[in-house]
């Protein structure tokens, strides 16, 4: 059993409880990785020695989170958002390498709908009606929905000035006046089929103040032009958004890291800003539609999830008083305590991992109901249970399916739900099933 000593040697893991956006403020850096990588662009923008938008934010507005990535050790990694990104820990890749930490593909996850959840693995949400830029409340402005239909729309040629209007609906139109502020088309990558307007061309090449090590220098911004913003995967549009209560005609190009806008009216090193595509995806993620397996949205019964160790799991059935069987299986069972109830949930668990592991499935499944005080197999314990799943080997695509049960308040019971809580694991992300309809 976790100790809670334990919690003294681990990082502080929070999963998944998550607060307001708007009381998501001055948390510690989750990791050096992530201050040091925040401190490049930004430590100089919030000590006023560089004039130009944040990257990340003024500091992290949520604790260390762990995410579920399949390709992840244990299935998780360690994450943390920002304004305007998420900071991902990639432990495999040298202290030094500017990819041990990367942004999420966050933008694209937004408009397409897709969450990712692995290198092949997505699930699909359906897009956020959350505004790109301006004010959120704003009714007129463009959502990352309103971008999806535009993934495919042809490339501009080079050069071509940029005057394609868009609006909340995603109907593009044609404005020449714009041809005034001179945006062009920059340059075309075929990875994505789109082209790079201009103003945010010269962005993503530019140097400026930066902070490496405490020491203020000029360099490059970016390691690469795409380190930060990812791909283009719209082209440019010019559109009217509300900032402050005032309309304002912006430029937007989404990329799949990041949203960048261009608003000729901002003063010179504010003209391109990146957007706050970091709180809209928290809110995405956790508030609007939130993950698949969180308390709020649970793992229908007969589906299944992967959980710590490389286990597929899911729940083929459950016998929400089965106090009778419990009893009649033997004579040394005493009776639940008044109140209770014994609760069996039949479990399935399939290995997918290298080798050989035991489920454990006993210790580490537990259950949850709106009293919201977890039961344990061995403190909540229904004594001798038929068929309890087995704590044998299991070889890789091999399935064990057997019986947990709980002694669970009667008051619960049709409002089960079951978690996962793997033995000795400070990686994981807890993972809710539905029990009951």
């Amino acid at each position: 059993m976790r100790g809670r000593w334990l919690s003294a040697f681990c990082t502080l893991v929070i999963l998944v409880a998550v607060a307001p956006l708007a009381s998501l403020r001055a948390e510690e850096f989750a990791h050096d990785e992530f201050s040091r990588t925040w401190a490049r662009t930004d430590s100089p923008v919030r000590n006023g020695r560089a004039a130009r938008t944040w990257m990340w934010g003024p500091g992290p507005i949520t604790p260390a989170l762990w995410e579920r990535y399949h390709e992840a050790e244990g299935g998780a990694r360690s994450v943390q958002y920002f304004d305007k990104t998420r900071m991902e820990l990639n432990e495999r890749e040298p202290y030094d390498s500017p990819w041990r930490v990367t942004n999420g593909l966050l933008a694209k996850e937004l408009v397409t709908g897709l969450r990712q959840y692995g290198d092949n693995s997505f699930v699909e949400y359906g897009p956020a009606e959350i505004n790109v830029a301006g004010d959120p409340d704003d009714p007129s402005g463009p959502t990352y929905a309103t971008f999806r239909k535009l993934l495919d729309a042809p490339p501009l040629p080079l050069g071509q000035l940029v005057t394609a209007t868009l609006d909340r609906s995603g109907n593009v139109g044609d404005d020449p006046s714009l041809s005034r502020y001179g945006v062009t088309a920059a340059i075309f990558v075929p990875e994505t089929k789109h082209t790079v307007a201009s103003p945010f061309w010269a962005f993503m090449n530019s140097r400026g103040p930066i902070d490496e090590y405490g020491f203020i220098r000029e360099g490059p911004l970016f390691p690469n032009p795409f380190y930060a913003t990812g791909f283009p995967i719209t082209e440019a549009y010019w559109t009217t958004v509300r900032v402050g209560g005032v309309a304002k005609r912006v430029l937007v190009q989404v990329f799949e890291r990041r949203v960048l806008t261009f608003t000729p009216d901002n003063p010179p090193g504010w003209q391109v800003e990146a957007g706050n595509v970091g709180q809209h995806y928290f809110r995405w993620r956790y508030e609007l539609a939130p993950d698949r397996g969180s308390r709020n949205n649970p793992i229908p019964r007969g589906e299944s999830a992967f959980l710590y160790g490389n286990w597929e799991v899911r729940v083929v059935a459950v016998i929400p008083n089965a106090t009778d069987i419990v009893l009649r299986e033997n004579m040394f069972n005493d009776p639940p305590k008044p109140g209770y109830q014994y609760f069996i949930a039949t479990v399935e668990a399939t290995y997918r991992g290298q080798g050989s592991a035991s489920f454990y499935g006993s210790y580490r499944l537990r259950a949850l109901g709106p009293s919201n005080v977890s039961y344990r197999t061995f403190e909540d314990s229904c004594g001798v249970i038929p068929d309890r799943i087995s704590d044998r080997d299991v070889f890789s695509g091999g399935t064990i399916r057997g019986n947990v049960c709980w002694q669970v308040l009667a008051s619960d019971a049709d409002n089960l739900l079951m978690y996962d809580d793997p033995f000795l694991a400070v990686r994981y992300v807890t993972t809710f099933f539905r029990l009951t309809p």
